[in-house]
């Protein structure tokens, strides 16, 4: 395959013979590494060391022996090793920062690391040297003890997915019954959950619904027959359902709400992994490459033949999904998706602003000229995680409110936590967010913060029915930045200060209405209280003081 000797070539450029990894521009999604204060450049990642050693044998044979087996050393040599420390059994993400400088380290790396050197020496054994295969036992054996000891909640999709694979395939190997136990049990719970909801929690993430595909594949590969096997082959089923049902044949996307994503318009890689796994029925547009995840191709990830037929369908489809429960405190999230031959627009009914979410989402355009619209809160420029939005959509209808949590997280939903309900800032603003091919788009104000957005002879009806900061009412203006779109609420812009989020009145309504007149919508403004009703239906806020009320991962 042209691809890839095209890609061992890549990697080959890639690699740094003087320490021993491979190296790329730095990038971060702007939390754990503290890098991009420090004007990182190039780094040397340890994860993708990993997979790239695993690519290295897997296809480049013997040829690339010596490579791949001093990279794994290499980066196994980062790994914490003393037992008395939290973070042992884990890696730092670049060789630039250790763990020690990690803000905080992140204990996925023992899940992800461990998978990679786990695959290798069940599959690449006769190209390892008795004195790696000696290290990576031992490097593993601590990558499955931190993953036991951490013991994420089931609902942590991806890394719950993973580490049941690592724990039971691993502690196969090394015949420790605790590991299986581990893993064994931590696969149930994944399922219990999924087939009490009908979901996994990570709900229609183009990134880690992939990861968990992979790792259900590598499950489908090493798993005996039995139980373990049967509850893979049925997640894995689940996990391309929803990936095919979502999938809009037209624009090539697929279709929101995504709750963990880290792009709006696709990478090279979702595109080509879904060409690969439906065997060329979904196309790769001519603004990208033709890049599967590695894995891909390695484990032969390809979608069930049953479900193929969504690639091609032009059929209206609605989609209404709960993914995320908590009875006792009365929380629950529901995913809603509207697919018609021409768009898709979906939403969560209540959700949060993290940067990884895609809670409102819109599709149109088409294979070669997407454009997505979505929604965003940002505090000085970057995704102020305990805003919350929440929505009512009833196909082409949407409404929607949003709000500040004093009790969330800032740039992260756990890393940063909110203290006192004290903030401080420069800029504070609630906003629309287009792009992709924003040529093809055009946006028109009207009367009374209303905004008409035609997008390849779609219309978009945007009307923000209420807002206001401590207590003054606030207009939207349109922004062209960056070749994207905005059309912005202000909250802030101006001196730094200190916000109180307990104190301050923060609070937006809106309607969207697609391909008809702006929906008939009503905000009533009483005390602490913001409502907005229209035909779709009714919501309800806490102008100040609200509390985070959202379950997702």
């Amino acid at each position: 395959m042209d691809f890839i000797k095209t890609k061992l070539a890549e990697l080959e450029g890639m690699h740094d013979k003087t320490v021993c990894m491979q190296k790329s521009n730095f990038s971060s999604p702007g939390y754990h590494t503290t890098l991009m204060h420090k004007n990182a450049k190039e780094v040397h990642r340890t994860r993708e060391s990993l997979s790239a050693a695993t690519a290295f044998l897997v296809f480049g044979g013997e040829r690339y022996t010596k490579i791949a087996n001093d990279m794994i050393k290499k980066v196994i040599s980062l790994q914490d090793t003393n037992k008395e420390n939290k973070t042992c059994g884990i890696w730092q993400w670049f060789l630039e920062e250790p763990l020690s400088e990690m803000n905080p380290p992140d204990w996925n790396w023992a899940d992800f690391c461990g998978g990679e050197i786990l695959y290798m020496l069940l599959e690449c054994q006769q190209l390892l040297y008795s004195d790696t295969k000696e290290i990576m036992l031992k490097s593993l054996d601590l990558a499955i003890s931190s993953i036991v000891r951490r013991d994420v909640t089931p609902g942590y999709t991806n890394i719950a997915v993973l580490g049941s694979y690592v724990s039971i395939v691993g502690g196969r190997l090394f015949e420790k019954d605790d590991y299986v136990t581990f893993g064994e049990n931590k696969l149930k719970s994944i399922y219990k959950i999924v087939k009490n909801i009908g979901a996994f929690s990570e709900y229609n993430s183009p990134t880690y619904t992939f990861t968990a595909i992979h790792d259900l594949k590598r499950m489908l590969l090493h798993f005996p027959d039995g139980e373990m096997k049967d509850i893979a082959k049925e997640l894995y089923m689940l996990s391309w359902e929803t990936i095919a049902s979502h999938f809009h044949s037209k624009n090539n996307h697929i279709a929101g709400p995504h709750l963990r994503s880290y792009s709006s318009i696709f990478r090279d890689d979702t595109p080509s992994i879904l060409n690969y796994a439906t065997d060329g029925i979904v196309k790769i547009p001519e603004f990208l490459s033709y890049k599967p995840h590695l894995g891909t191709i390695i484990y032969d990830v390809k979608c069930p033949v049953e479900l193929l037929h969504y690639f091609k369908s032009t059929e209206e489809r609605v989609l209404k999904q709960l993914f995320a429960k908590d009875e006792e405190k009365d929380i629950y999230q529901t995913a809603y998706t509207y697919i018609s031959p021409e768009y898709s627009l979906g939403s969560v009914d209540i959700c949060d602003f993290w940067n990884q979410r895609r809670a409102l989402l819109g599709y149109f355009g088409d294979l070669e000229k997407p454009v997505y619209i979505t929604a965003r809160m940002l505090h000085d420029d970057f995704d102020f995680s305990t805003a919350v939005l929440r929505t009512v959509q009833d196909k082409n209808k949407l409404i929607g409110l949003v709000n500040c949590a004093y009790n969330g997280g800032d740039t992260h939903i756990n890393i940063d936590r909110i203290k006192d309900g004290e903030i401080s800032l420069k800029r504070l603003e609630f906003v629309f967010e287009i792009g992709g091919d924003v040529k093809s788009v055009s946006v028109d104000e009207g009367c009374e913060n209303s905004f008409v957005i035609g997008i390849g002879g779609q219309i978009v009806n945007l009307n923000f029915n209420y807002a206001e900061f401590k207590s003054i009412r606030l207009n939207a203006r349109i922004e062209n930045k960056d070749e994207k779109i905005y059309i912005i609420i202000e909250f802030y812009n101006g001196q730094e200060t200190t916000l109180n989020l307990k104190e301050t009145e923060i609070a937006c309504g809106f309607s969207i209405g697609i391909n008809e007149d702006f929906p008939i919508c009503e905000a009533i403004s009483e005390g602490n209280s913001l409502t907005i009703k229209s035909e779709a239906g009714e919501l309800t806020c806490l102008k100040k003081g609200a509390l985070v009320q959202t379950l997702a991962n």
